[in-house]
């Protein structure tokens, strides 16, 4: 779940209640001197209201869908095929760029003595006769 989405409706929450605040300081009432109301504060705070409770609906759909169990396959499904594209570039069987690799068609010599008389690797008290 990426966290913009969060970002967005926290952030939206937070600037909706700092205007209808500010707003709020603004409306005065008959008793000190002089009625004011601004109409077009409130409105634009009722419409902010209205946006806020969307996104909230939107972002409780979203963390809904996002907490899913194919969902959290398929994402980190992607992702372990990013990381895995990041540690290996290469695909299996295409030429190699590295320059010091090994060639795949010489055989090392530890080997080649192991394959000729395999018995020399083998620990004395390890070793039996067949007859």
């Amino acid at each position: 779940m990426s966290h913009s989405i969060a970002d967005w409706v926290i952030g939206q929450y937070i600037g909706s209640t700092l205007f209808c605040l500010l707003v709020l300081r603004t409306i005065r009432d008959e008793d000190s001197g002089a009625e004011f109301i601004p109409h077009v504060g409130t409105a634009l705070g009722v419409v902010l209201g209205l946006i806020s409770m969307w996104l909230l609906i939107w972002f409780i759909h979203h963390v809904a869908t996002s907490i899913q169990a194919p969902n959290l396959v398929d994402e980190l499904g992607k992702e372990l095929q990013d990381t895995l594209g990041r540690f290996f570039p290469e695909r299996v069987g295409e030429a190699s760029t590295h320059e010091n690799q090994l060639d795949p068609t010489t055989i090392p010599d530890s080997l080649l003595n192991y394959m000729e008389n395999p018995l020399i690797f083998l620990p004395p008290d390890r070793v039996t006769s067949r007859g």
